[in-house]
């Protein structure tokens, strides 16, 4: 079974969801832990973003299994404050062994009703932030000869998502990034993959609007009858995808070697069984 003893670990969107999970889990191993999050104030989501206090919760949870744990409150919009924070992990923790970017947010609406900030908000975390955090993490990763890179994305980064359009768009584009960036480091020993997870129980799937979208419906549906809804898209059935299975994928990911690099992992309740190849 794959060990993370000692390895730096650096995970965006780290104060909460499925980057904490991973984190935890990490930890647990031995892991030199480096949490990113608490973005800037955000008007279109619909449900709070990470802060200062959910990223000081998390460090502690993690610490709690005996690992060392350091934080930094960055927004990875923010390209400049990225990659100073990359420097200084660099020189007082060490050369990122493993990067798990899971800094990600989603809003619910149409294209035609879709605001500049709509667009803007998702698009900048999700793909620009992706760009930022690799663009600030390659080179010392290639110049110290290996690691891995992990890229989170949803499920609608493999298929059209009406209301979700900017967060599909997105994603599709980081895939390619991701494929791309694993042809550029594959000769230094540099692992590049994205996890493509289905809907997670977290703070970012807690609407109705969210759910009713994810589960491909039109109308907002409420409560029970909106996880029915997700249950019935899903190939097996339930309305979520294990957050246990998503962080063994992480796992796996992460520590794949240098034999696989630009790879796409579904954990999508069945759902990758509809896609074209």
């Amino acid at each position: 079974m794959e060990s993370f003893r000692d390895k730096v670990v650096v995970v965006t969107g780290g104060a909460r969801g499925i980057g904490l999970e991973v984190a935890r889990s990490m930890a647990a191993d031995g892991a030199v832990l480096v949490l990113l999050d608490a973005p800037g104030a955000m008007s279109t989501l619909g449900y709070d973003a990470a802060g200062p206090d959910d990223l000081a919760r998390a460090a502690e949870s993690v610490r709690a299994s005996g690992a060392r744990c350091t934080t930094y409150a960055v927004d990875v919009r923010d390209r400049r404050a990225v990659a100073a924070a990359v420097d200084e992990i660099v020189r007082d923790v060490g050369c990122p062994d493993v990067v798990v970017n899971c800094a990600g947010v989603c809003s619910v609406v149409d294209a035609d009703e879709m605001s500049d900030e709509h667009w803007a908000e998702v698009v900048d975390t999700n793909l620009h932030g992706a760009y930022n955090l690799v663009r600030a993490v390659i080179g010392p990763m290639t110049e110290r000869g290996g690691g891995a890179i992990l890229q989170v994305v949803g499920d609608e980064a493999r298929r059209g998502a009406a209301r979700l359009s900017h967060v599909s768009a997105a994603g599709w584009a980081a895939i390619g990034f991701a494929k791309s960036v694993a042809l550029e480091s594959a000769g230094a020993g540099v692992a590049v993959h994205v996890l493509c997870v289905g809907p997670v129980e977290t703070a970012l799937t807690e609407s109705d609007a969210f759910r009713s979208a994810a589960a491909d419906r039109r109308e907002v549906l409420r409560g029970e009858e909106a996880l029915a809804a997700l249950g019935a898209r899903h190939p097996n059935g339930a309305a979520w995808v294990s957050m246990t299975d998503v962080v063994r994928a992480a796992r796996f990911l992460a520590a794949s070697g240098t034999s696989a690099t630009g790879s796409v992992l579904d954990v999508s309740a069945g759902l990758s069984a509809l896609n074209s190849a």
